[in-house]
């Protein structure tokens, strides 16, 4: 009978998040400009935190690539040194055998250490002083040190460093993030993560949940942007076609040499301005088609709102919707895949 002697903890970090839908529009106080659902944009918030894209960025801040342990009393046994390294090594990889195979350390002194690994081509055992730049038959790098002094338990057993690929790394995050609903009528959901640091976990759920946050002030910047943008062409329009109205209405009266103090000019006036009216509210469409046209042939490949006309003739809602539609879906697949992946180019 074999037991099981040594069985390392596992611990978890889990934070609860309430999701907020408020519109953009809704912030501007323009009840026609929407394109999100309440529903969708849930689940892609759900989709996101377990997405190559927000877990690659826990990796570059958090820098996982680069793990340091300590051998305990045997060698089965090692702790992860998460977020308190007496070193730390910057490597440039010449030969990706090394990924995965312990890099280990020796302290000598307070100046040295010997450095050794093993891979299937061989063994490599140098002696360098921190500092000084390593060159192995697999790597380029330095070894600094990131204390004052090394304690006498810094001396007793070895330290060891793995450098990992990136895709492996996001793949064994993502294997341990859970993401659940929580509860559907205040559109909450739970995130967990689990691992054998305590430290690393709740740094990483930390890490997730504050990049989810300024992804998604990110995105709704963009949108900002983008409704911003259409109300200022929108007002520049309004702005020449008044002032092109004014000087129509100046030059009528002038030409009829019609006063200001004349019975009839009110009139005439009011006519001129009932006119006037239809011909701005045409020229509001036709620069909302401009507009509209310009932005498709831009890809800016972002939202867009519902453009309002006051011609019933011209009723864009479907075709907006569908857009937008499309839009989020290539979002959700940019999550996992590049822009030149053969589904985000159809």
């Amino acid at each position: 009978m074999v037991y099981l002697r040594y069985a390392p903890k596992i611990y978890k970090s889990s934070t609860s998040l309430l999701f907020n839908t408020e519109k953009g529009a809704q912030l501007l106080g323009i009840e026609e400009i929407s394109s999100e659902q309440d529903a969708s944009e849930i689940n892609r918030e759900i989709q996101l935190l377990k997405s190559r894209l927000l877990v690659e960025r826990v990796v570059d801040r958090l820098g996982l690539l680069t793990s340091y342990y300590k051998e305990g009393k045997t060698k089965f046994v090692s702790t992860e040194l998460f977020g308190n390294i007496p070193f730390e090594l910057t490597a440039t990889i010449k030969n990706p055998e090394i990924h995965q195979n312990p890099i280990y350390i020796n302290l000598i002194d307070q100046k040295s250490f010997t450095l050794s690994h093993a891979t299937k081509s061989g063994e490599f055992e140098r002696i360098y002083k921190f500092g000084q730049t390593i060159y192995s038959p697999y790597f380029k790098g330095v070894l600094y040190k990131r204390t004052n002094k090394f304690s006498n338990e810094d001396f007793s057993g070895y330290f060891f460093v793995k450098i990992e690929e990136k895709g492996t790394v996001i793949s064994d995050l993502i294997s341990k993030i859970e993401v659940n609903p929580l509860e559907a009528q205040t559109k909450s959901f739970t995130l967990a993560f689990t691992d054998k640091n305590p430290k690393k976990t709740q740094e990483i759920a930390n890490a997730l949940t504050g990049i989810l946050i300024a992804y998604d002030v990110e995105k709704k910047r963009e949108g900002f942007t983008n409704i911003i943008s259409f109300l200022n062409e929108n007002i520049k329009g309004f702005e020449v076609s008044h002032n092109k109205i004014e000087d129509t209405i100046t030059l009528i009266k002038s030409s009829f040499g019609l006063l200001e103090s004349e019975s009839d000019v009110n009139i005439l006036s009011t006519k001129i301005t009932a006119i006037s009216d239809q011909i701005s509210l045409l020229n509001n469409d036709f620069n909302n088609l401009l507009w509209f046209k310009k932005f498709l042939e831009t890809n800016s490949y972002v939202s867009i709102p519902a453009l309002p006309f006051k011609d019933a003739n011209i009723d864009l809602t479907s075709s907006v919707t569908k857009f937008n539609n499309l839009q989020n879906e290539r979002k959700v697949s940019l999550l996992d895949v590049t822009p030149e992946h053969p589904k985000i180019k159809l």
